[in-house]
């Protein structure tokens, strides 16, 4: 095969390159949680918790989520990826301050930083307010993340209200 017909230009006066034909590359985006998107949220959430814990999530799980993504003062924040929620945020009032109730990738997009992303996007929400959140001790990957973003910790463990692993309250000062 010789040149024209790679390039497509064979039986013609002049070369003519054809345009490569390109796909649409989209990357992850942020933007506000939808009631659509409760099912996807638990879901992540679900397989999240299966991947950090080896097993998965205890009973009753999906409806606390899903409670709580249904209360009219959440704020929540979603990360798609090819029009699929990837992952989410939601922040919750906590007295004069804000509660960071969850946090989640699914696993299959971890470590592309878009844990981070959600933090900060949370933690912008939140300015003005203290926001404070609550880790199992030995979630190492999400400590990280929190201390690099100025949560400290604050207090003694207390016991999960499931059961398990016993958790520690981080809180990042309010920047007004």
């Amino acid at each position: 095969m010789d040149t024209a017909d790679l390039l497509g230009t064979a039986g013609t006066d002049r070369p003519e390159l054809r345009a490569p034909r390109l796909e649409r590359v989209t990357g992850p985006t942020l933007r506000p949680f939808s009631t659509a998107d409760l099912e996807s949220c638990v879901a992540v959430w679900l397989r999240a918790l299966e991947a950090r814990d080896g097993a998965a999530a205890p009973d009753g799980t999906a409806a606390r989520v899903e409670a709580r993504l249904a209360l009219p003062s959440q704020w929540s924040v979603v990360v798609e990826q090819a029009a699929a929620v990837v992952g989410f945020a939601t922040v919750l009032p906590d007295g004069d301050a804000a509660l960071l109730q969850y946090l989640a990738v699914h696993p299959a997009h971890a470590g592309r930083g878009l844990g981070r992303r959600l933090l900060t996007a949370a933690v912008e929400h939140a300015s003005g307010l203290e926001l404070r959140l609550d880790v199992r001790i030995g979630n190492g990957r999400a400590i990280a993340l929190y201390e690099a973003s100025g949560f400290a910790r604050t207090g003694a463990p207390v016991p999960h209200p499931l059961g398990g692993e016993p958790m520690a309250r981080y809180v990042r000062p309010s920047r007004s």
